[in-house]
């Protein structure tokens, strides 16, 4: 890297992106690995981890993972000592940012976005797990995922923090394990067997895994070495008087219902006229509440303004608040403002207002409103069933331009990924609160029997095709005239053709082929290409994840919800064409 050319400047636009990651209190988790923000507060630091660390340190020259990298602070680190590093992250703003973090350093490691147990390459040399494994003894589907990965990592030696116990006090039908009992969790798991501790952050303990000299099994005993004592300093010459501490920074409190309606009108006048080059005022606001299923209620607010000008014009917007992955929602909504399609068409997007300084309850989007009948999709007719077909078909269309317009645009549907483990572990604590599950005990024995044939027919299909992933019900209005217009995009990704159609899989068993030839015929008429076949699998094998999936994600003590989602997805097993 040549000093004189690197770090570059950071962009005001990535400061942004920068203040959008950490939120309310403003201090970042970690340290921001560029001078641009050497200022800025951080809750943990990095050089006295690094410190412990570095005499540790084997093969130089190898290769090194940095799980949860979040900005990607030990990554450079570990670059700049001479590793070929992967790093991994699942949060989508903090892969982006680090992207471009790292790219403003000149630095070339990898940054792979999503969890550490979807590595398909997991053969590495270092493996730095920094208080990031201990997420896993959060929710059981999740722990079942760790215990999943740590046999397929094959890696010479892993630096692992453990996690504060204080952070994770007991819940019933959570894993519950001092942080010693977790590193020697890791280490058999992993056949990392040789355990030394290097030293302590906090309340937090590093520890050294290596696998044995002696192969040993890993039934034996797992000894911790203890760290190596530290020699102390001699004493300063001159004692030096103790500084005033500074008083801390008060932390913003999040934002409240009330304080954001006091910004929103002004926000939402303000958002609308730049983006048509007019002031304008409102004239008045309507709340919109829909149901969730999982979220209870969303609150949106329709709002009438009028043009501030000589001939005044009117126009009516909606609002929502809570708005996720804004960056990623602009990019995919101003490649859907060009859609002109009798099939589909999604409403004008004027923007996302940041009212309340990066807190995500403060972001708020603004869209044409257009009034229009929904329907739920097991209450709709059939003629109803027909032009969401074709709308589901021409969302395909914006393929190609999502790809170039889009550059973080998600490759794949994130529910389809394995999931055996994690529906044991759902079933089994269902059990605990007396729910009969033997009838489901045979069809969890068969997923997970077929479950790797079924992800690789999925792979085999391809993520070819723009997909909507929440399409239907409520996010599909449908005007006096003019064709349907789908709303809510912060889920669209490429999937297999048809996995925007998955909610229909809840309709009439009977009437799936019929739906399916339809969207075939469709996106032929269109210039696409698919088969039927693929369709119908791709159609129903979605649903039945995203329903095994939610039920897995979700505390199973919160209600029968979980219940009936991990039932659904095990009772339709035959839509994943599995014997």
């Amino acid at each position: 890297m040549n000093s004189k050319t690197y770090p570059k400047p950071a962009s005001e636009s990535l400061k942004q992106a920068v203040r959008e990651i950490i939120g309310g209190d403003g201090k970042a988790y970690a340290e921001i690995p560029h001078p641009d923000f050497a200022t800025w507060p951080s809750k943990r630091k990095a050089a006295k981890r690094q410190k412990l660390i570095e005499p540790h340190l084997e093969y130089r020259g190898g290769t090194a993972l940095d799980i949860g990298t979040y900005l990607g602070a030990f990554s450079h680190w570990l670059e700049d000592l001479g590793y070929r590093v992967t790093a991994v992250e699942r949060n989508r703003q903090c892969v982006a940012v680090a992207r471009q973090l790292r790219d403003l350093s000149g630095k070339t490691f990898e940054i792979q976005e999503g969890s550490f147990h979807d590595l398909a390459q997991t053969k590495f040399d270092v493996v730095l797990a920094l208080n990031v494994f201990y997420q896993s003894l959060r929710r059981p589907n999740s722990f079942a995922q760790l215990e999943e990965f740590l046999p397929r990592l094959d890696c010479h030696m892993m630096i692992f923090e453990s996690h504060d116990p204080s952070a994770l006090p007991p819940v019933e039908g959570r894993p519950d394990m001092s942080p010693e009992e977790f590193v020697r969790f890791i280490a058999k798991k992993s056949g990392l067997s040789d355990v030394q501790e290097i030293g302590t952050d906090g309340a937090r303990t590093l520890y050294k895994l290596k696998r044995p000299a002696d192969g040993r099994a890993k039934d034996v005993p797992i000894d911790i070495k203890p760290a190596a004592p530290v020699k102390k300093a001699a004493p300063a010459a001159k004692s030096r008087p103790a500084k005033e501490a500074k008083p801390a920074k008060e932390a913003k409190p999040p934002i409240t219902v009330a304080a954001l309606a006091l910004l929103l009108d002004a926000g939402v006048e303000k958002l609308v006229g730049d983006h048509i080059g007019c002031a304008v005022r409102q004239l008045d606001k309507k709340e919109h509440i829909r149901p969730k299923v999982s979220q209870g209620k969303r609150r949106y607010f329709r709002h009438r303004l009028e043009t501030i000008e000589a001939k005044p014009r009117q126009l009516s917007v909606f609002s929502k608040s809570g708005v996720g992955a804004p960056n990623y929602l602009l990019q995919v909504e101003s490649v859907l403002n060009d859609v002109r399609i009798e099939e589909f068409r999604a409403p004008h997007f004027y923007g996302i207002a940041d009212l309340a300084d990066g807190q995500r309850e403060g972001r708020v989007g603004v869209w044409e409103f257009i009034a229009g009948e929904t329907y739920p999709v097991q209450q709709a007719s059939r003629e109803i069933l027909h032009r969401l077909v074709k709308a589901a078909a021409g969302i395909g269309t914006a393929t190609e331009n999502a790809r170039v317009r889009v550059p973080k645009l998600r490759d794949r549907v994130g529910f389809a990924k394995p999931l055996a483990a994690a529906v044991e572990t759902t079933l089994a604590i269902l059990e605990t609160r007396g729910v009969d599950t033997s009838s489901l005990r045979p069809q969890a024995d068969r997923f997970a029997a077929h479950e790797e044939s079924v992800l690789a027919r999925l792979r085999d299909i391809g993520n070819t095709t723009l997909c909507h992933m929440d399409f239907g019900n409520s996010n599909v209005v449908f005007p006096e005239s003019g064709p349907p217009i789908v709303i809510d995009w912060e889920s669209a990704c490429l999937g297999p053709p048809a996995s925007t159609l998955r909610k229909l899989a809840l309709v009439d068993a009977d009437i799936h082929p019929e739906l399916a030839a339809l969207y075939v015929k469709t996106v032929h008429s269109l210039g696409g290409n698919a088969n039927v076949a693929d369709a119908l699998f791709s159609m129903r094998a979605v649903q039945v994840y995203y329903s095994l999936d939610w039920g897995c994600r979700r505390d199973p003590h919160e209600g029968n919800m979980v219940e009936h989602a991990i039932r659904w997805g095990l009772t339709n097993l035959d839509f994943l064409e599995i014997p």
